[in-house]
């Protein structure tokens, strides 16, 4: 399981930043490039009751994301700055998001 936090940028823009030292989280095919014709493998993340199928991009040398934009869960559920996400995996391509609170 890891631990992101989410950022004003993060919220704002509907994505789920996660520090690059944590890629070996997920499998080696699932990371995609910054283009649109670059796109890893697809994994399953379910958050907040809902199931989004995504590749993981990658952002910089310091950030990775999922692909997927999440701006309707964030509005829904009212996350603010600094708020934790966990992202656990539960099996060999599916991952949850949650809230710890």
């Amino acid at each position: 399981m890891i631990t992101v936090n989410l950022t004003d940028a993060g919220i704002r823009n509907g994505y789920i930043d996660i520090p690059a030292s944590q890629r070996a989280f997920f499998p080696c095919d699932c990371l995609g490039g910054r283009g649109k014709n670059d796109r890893g493998k697809e994994i399953k993340i379910l958050f907040d009751g809902q199931e989004f199928l995504t590749d993981i991009r990658i952002k910089s040398g310091a950030w990775i994301s999922p692909r997927t934009r999440f701006y309707a869960v964030f509005k829904r559920l009212g996350f603010k700055h600094g708020q934790k996400l966990l992202i656990d995996r539960t099996g060999d391509r599916e991952y949850r998001i949650k809230s710890p609170g």
